[in-house]
């Protein structure tokens, strides 16, 4: 209710300035002690999975030396493969990667940032989900 009226969660952002998100992802109310409780015990085992860190050049792609851009970048055999059947498995995927390339001046970060937008893009495409690439560009 909004001073006094009937509202539906929809209307709500035009009428008090809320924003609202509808989502299909879990929530759990701990409003009320029982409903706290109860999270207490059904939470930390939603919280517990496995993760997979696969270091890029020479594991997740074929190390051709300063690999910036897409045209250098050739997967591994069977990576797309481990990388799908981890995310099926319900376990988080990381990529990690030194990238001297950037530190000596081959290409720069905005170019390894593309190239790893381009690699979860493909992972995605094959069924995958890569969480998170980290690069360090040390020489």
């Amino acid at each position: 209710m909004l001073a006094g009226k009937p509202t539906s969660f929809r209307s709500l952002p035009r009428k008090a300035g809320c924003a609202v998100t509808v989502s299909e992802g879990y929530f759990r109310d701990i409003g009320v002690p029982d409903d706290f409780a109860g999270a207490q015990q059904e939470i930390p085992g939603l919280l517990h999975r496995h993760a997979l860190f696969l270091d890029r050049d020479g594991v997740v792609n074929v190390d051709h030396g300063y690999v910036g851009s897409r045209d250098r970048f050739e997967w591994m055999p069977g990576s797309l493969e481990a990388i799908r059947e981890a995310t099926e498995a319900g376990w988080h995927v990381f990529i990690v990667t030194n990238q001297s390339g950037v530190a000596r001046g081959h290409y720069d970060e905005a170019a390894v940032v593309a190239l790893h937008d381009w690699v979860s893009d493909a992972a995605r495409r094959a069924g995958g989900t890569i969480d998170d690439i980290r690069y360090l560009p040390v020489p």
